[in-house]
């Protein structure tokens, strides 16, 4: 193993790391776990529920659409004995 700092491999990494850096990742498709994504999404205060799909939901997920052919929002329960 060799020894050497973090300040050395920087240089090295950002080296290797731009040629991924210039180009875009390309998929087809989009799989967002729904929960995950509905919790990130902040709501306004004292807005009813169809208010914060149409503000703040439906805008964030069109930009999904833009991107991606399909877009998949799946809501999935998790199970403490299924792994």
């Amino acid at each position: 193993m060799h020894q050497g700092t973090n300040s050395q491999l920087l240089p090295l990494l950002e080296e290797e790391a731009s040629d991924i850096l210039d180009t875009a990742p390309t998929a087809d498709v989009i799989i967002v776990d729904g929960t995950a994504f509905v919790n990130a999404v902040r709501r306004t205060k004292g807005s009813t529920f169809e208010s914060y799909a149409q503000n703040e939901v439906l805008p964030k997920v069109q930009k999904y659409t833009l991107k991606h052919k399909q877009t998949h929002i799946v809501f999935d329960i998790y199970r403490t004995d299924s792994m």
